[in-house]
């Protein structure tokens, strides 16, 4: 048997692991996109409309996740210069 950190022995061999790498990242990616939009969706939804106490944590809360699932390039700035 041999080492996971062998070298692959054909182009074949590295463009199948490259693809599976690229499955499981997506899969995991679409996971904890999933599990926090749910997370920020419930807690503002409790705390907005349920308790009315949505605060200024509740107000970063939204803004990081925001920002963090749409990157600035979605808003038209792009991240390099042309």
């Amino acid at each position: 048997m041999s080492s996971p950190l062998a070298l692959p022995s054909s182009p074949e061999a590295v463009e199948a692991k490259l693809l599976y790498d690229f499955d499981c990242l997506v899969g995991v990616t679409a996971a904890l996109l999933a599990t926090s939009t749910i997370a920020v969706g419930l807690r503002s939804y409790v705390r907005g409309f349920i308790t009315k106490t949505f605060g200024w944590d509740d107000i970063l809360m939204v803004g990081a996740w925001v920002s963090h699932h749409h990157p600035p390039q979605t808003f038209g700035m792009p991240l390099t210069a042309r």
